[in-house]
């Protein structure tokens, strides 16, 4: 392992300040390690579960997301106060958002070649290097919520043979899309950095988070297909709302989608 796969722990304690920082060589699910360590009561927020190594992850509609060495697999945890609850959905778009931020910094060509496929997939030229799966659990004695913001992301290994990990598309990763390297540990940093300022405006401006993930959504005024259970529902997509649910413009009139699979056309 090179110096752009090793995670330095000692950089990624700093980043966090005060939070706390849970290292796993391996481990099945950082989530479910994060949702472990909440009830557990052990912990200073922000936090953070790391590993080099995810065997089982857990991704949107009960896929899975596996994560090798010099990929990334780590989950955030927030604490929220009740009384200044967002909607779930708003909890994703912010996540997506700050990935999306962070990845494009990255890219020497056209920002607009990083897309987020809703409601929180990152896309380089139109292949999924990244995943993101939000998931909330009461803090234990008192008025506040975790937040957990589990990313799965394609950085410098070998990607693994066609999966359920891309829900469909094709994968991709840094390493392919670059010809080079990421630096695993600034990664890292930078995500941890960003994340608090996208998840505070949730609250704080969510008009500005949703122009933002707006600019960069993948299919705005185009056909998509939303899939709900047993039905599909047409239209020319218009973005999102400030609850962070698709809207669809349909012959009926603008429908909102809280959940789904789409497809283009």
């Amino acid at each position: 392992m090179d110096d752009f796969d090793r995670l330095d722990l000692v950089a990624i304690q700093q980043s966090l300040g005060t939070g706390s920082l849970h290292f796993l060589p391996e481990t099945t699910s950082t989530n479910d390690r994060a949702l472990e360590w909440i009830q557990s009561g052990a912990l200073q927020t922000p936090a953070l579960v790391l590993t080099e190594n995810q065997t089982q992850g857990r991704g949107q509609r009960e896929r899975t997301w596996i994560s090798s060495r010099g990929n990334l697999a780590a989950s955030w945890i927030f604490s929220i106060p009740e009384n200044a609850w967002p909607s779930a959905g708003m909890l994703a778009i912010a996540a997506a958002v700050a990935v999306h931020q962070v990845l494009a910094e990255r890219i020497p060509y056209s920002s607009e070649s990083a897309r987020i496929k809703w409601p929180n997939d990152i896309l380089l030229r139109g292949k999924k290097v990244a995943g993101i799966l939000v998931e909330t659990l009461p803090l234990p004695g008192g008025n506040q919520t975790a937040v957990v913001v589990g990313i799965g992301i394609n950085v410098n290994a070998e990607l693994p043979d066609r999966n359920s990990l891309a829900g469909g598309l094709e994968p991709t990763s840094l390493k392919i899309e670059l010809s080079r390297k990421t630096d695993l540990t600034r990664l890292v940093c930078d995500l941890t950095d960003r994340l608090p300022d996208c998840v505070r405006q949730v609250n704080q401006d969510p008009g500005g988070l949703v122009t933002g993930y707006g600019r960069h959504m993948s299919g705005i005024g185009q056909p998509m297909t939303v899939e709900t259970g047993q039905h599909a529902v047409r239209g020319i997509c218009r973005g999102i709302s400030l609850s962070g649910a698709l809207l669809l413009e349909c012959e009926s009139g603008l429908v909102e989608f809280s959940s789904g699979r789409i497809q283009a056309g």
